[in-house]
């Protein structure tokens, strides 16, 4: 990707944006490591609290270095994992219509 500039947080080696994912909730927040087992990002706890550890986790903007950081309604989330950048944002869920 010509012309892609580092995020001023990584190691410095060019990450691909990729398109933001919506993540539903039912309640007014989840917490942070739930949220990245939900959107697939991790499979367990252990490879949240790693990536987060390593501060490759923004909420807002701001690095992020607590696990059970309850993100709300509104929120985004970027994520630095080694295929790109991948941000989601926190909605409220949206009720189902009946047929």
């Amino acid at each position: 990707m010509a012309g892609a500039a580092a995020a001023p947080w990584t190691s410095g080696e060019a990450v691909v944006q990729t398109d933001g994912v919506e993540i539903e909730i039912s309640g007014d927040a989840i917490r942070l490591g739930q949220l990245l087992k939900f959107a697939n990002l991790v499979t367990d706890g252990g490879q949240a609290k790693a990536l987060i550890a390593n501060g490759m986790v923004r909420i807002d903007g701001e690095l992020e270095t607590r696990r059970g950081r309850q993100v709300g309604i509104g929120s985004r989330v970027e994520v630095d994992l080694p295929h790109g950048r991948q941000e989601l944002r926190v909605v409220q869920q949206r009720p189902v219509s009946g047929s």
